[in-house]
């Protein structure tokens, strides 16, 4: 295989395994935080669960990259609010 191949094949794995890490904490979040569950809930009336967990985690992922950015604490009443 080429190199560029390889690093190709490499990136769809990490970016499936963050994927997978991001359900994981939309469960944890939706599980023990009022304000995303009440958000999750929210969304659940409108539309499938599988659709609502996959929108906290896109959410939190959303979240991740602005605290990265700029430092500023998690929210969770801003992000979800």
């Amino acid at each position: 295989m080429l190199r560029a191949e390889l690093l190709k094949v490499k990136d769809g794995i990490a970016a499936q395994i963050e994927a997978w890490a991001f359900i994981e904490a939309a469960h944890f979040a939706v599980r023990y935080d009022d304000t995303i569950r009440r958000w999750f809930q929210k969304k659940c009336a409108k539309t499938l669960q599988v659709v609502a967990i996959k929108a906290v985690a896109h959410k939190l992922a959303r979240a991740c990259f602005h605290v990265m950015k700029t430092g500023a604490p998690f929210d969770a009443a801003k992000a979800f609010g």
